[in-house]
């Protein structure tokens, strides 16, 4: 998996999904071989949408940050067009 925020978080998110789902079948007296199954089915459902959700976020925190550093620069221009106006 390439190591991307969006990667990351997806490969997460589905370890943390196939060790629930195997905890929860096995406690409860399932078979193994259909508590393997259905972890692993979980967990490749989970990565698609650990990789929506992280492809979102990243996208999200870089418009922010983009915005954020475009009202910067128009407050320095700004103030670098008053201290030259008052010279």
């Amino acid at each position: 998996m390439e190591s991307t925020v969006a990667g990351q978080f997806a490969l997460r998110l589905s370890l943390i999904i196939f060790a629930t789902v195997l905890l929860r079948r096995l406690l409860a007296g399932s078979a193994f071989e259909d508590t393997l199954f259905s972890a692993l089915c979980l967990a490749v459902v989970f990565v698609s949408v650990g990789l929506l959700l992280g492809e979102i976020a990243r996208r999200v925190v870089f418009e922010t940050a983009q915005k954020e550093f475009e009202q910067w620069m128009e407050r320095q221009n700004v103030s670098a067009a008053v201290s030259t106006d008052e010279q």
